[in-house]
């Protein structure tokens, strides 16, 4: 299965770009160490559909680090006013089957969606440990089983290395009286 990294990005309105910028810089270079494909989605409260130093910024940032912009009709719209605002990013458009917005009537922002061709992981079969008891003999398990030393420096081990102890003990002796 591919996998990617997945980065969220939100641009306060009273943040300036440059300190966006080199904030983004920064952490786009750790999603770049693991030679993934990259998505970035998240609201940047900067108009990409008009032109201004701010949207020029932003546009030459996705430029130099190789990033698309998938969403290219307005995400944010009043009665005032309509905007892109809200972004998803991608080193790789491949991957994109589709894209797009839409209206959800519970904000002033549209949901921005994008669908991936990415293969699910193989499902791993069904393993199964199958025991006969045909000539089990239960004294002889039972015996057996209180042989056994139970408690091992319980106060050094944690609930979860606890039952883990108890459960090879206890297949132990199980697979001892099973048909062979």
């Amino acid at each position: 299965m591919k996998s990617i990294v997945l980065c969220v990005a939100y641009r306060p309105p009273d943040c300036p770009v440059s300190c966006f910028v080199d904030d983004f810089m920064d952490n786009y270079s750790y999603a770049l160490i693991l030679k993934k494909d990259i998505f970035v989605v998240g609201d940047l409260n900067c108009n990409l559909l008009k032109s201004g130093p701010e949207s020029d910024a932003l546009n030459e940032l996705c430029s130099s680090l190789n990033l698309f912009q998938l969403i290219k009709e307005p995400t944010r719209v009043t009665l005032q006013s309509s905007s892109l605002i809200d972004v998803i990013l991608t080193s790789n458009t491949s991957l994109v089957v589709e894209s797009g917005v839409e209206e959800t009537h519970i904000s002033d922002h549209f949901l921005v969606y994008s669908i991936l061709k990415l293969k699910l992981p193989k499902k791993l079969p069904d393993c199964m440990v199958i025991r006969s008891f045909k000539n089990y003999s239960s004294e002889a398990f039972k015996n057996d089983l209180e042989q056994l030393i139970w408690q091992e420096n319980p106060i050094d081990q944690g609930v979860n290395q606890r039952l883990d102890n108890f459960n090879q003990k206890f297949l132990s002796v199980l697979d001892m009286h099973k048909d062979c």
